[in-house]
């Protein structure tokens, strides 16, 4: 049965360094350190269990951060959708703005004629007081209506 044993020795050498291969370079570089002459054949079966455990853990670290990008790139989504609607409501309020600064502008004008109405009349009663016109009954009328 030693061909037999040797048959299995061999294929699980070859099948180590196919799994070998698809360690990252650091961890193939420690295998390299725990095994420098490569494992014995007693080591063989101890190996392959190590580098198969190294390869599902190296499996879940890729899913965890395949499943990371994945949450991430929906969060930029989302985050892009809130920046667009933000934008939306930012230019809405600038409209909003502008109609407003455009009625104070009116209403500013408006007063600025009000003021004008009032100093004219202001300086009419004060040219009519400085001529002499004067009715006191009548004054005294105006001051009961208001």
């Amino acid at each position: 049965m030693k061909v037999k044993r040797t048959v299995e020795i061999d294929m699980s050498k070859e099948y180590l360094d196919k799994i070998l291969t698809m360690l990252v370079p650091e961890q193939q570089a420690m295998f390299s350190r725990m095994y420098p002459t490569g494992p014995s054949t007693d080591q063989l079966k101890t190996a392959i269990a190590q580098v198969e455990s190294t390869i599902l853990s190296l499996n879940r670290r890729t899913q965890l951060l395949a499943n990371t990008i994945v949450e991430h790139e929906c969060l930029l989504v989302e985050r892009a959708d809130k920046i667009k609607e933000l934008e939306r409501d930012l230019e809405t309020t600038r409209a909003e703005l502008k109609s407003a600064e455009g009625e104070i502008t009116i209403l500013s004008v408006t007063s600025n004629v009000d003021q004008v109405e009032v100093q004219r009349r202001l300086a009419l009663l004060d040219a009519l007081e400085a001529a002499g016109v004067d009715n006191w009954e009548g004054y005294y009328l105006a001051r009961e209506l208001l």
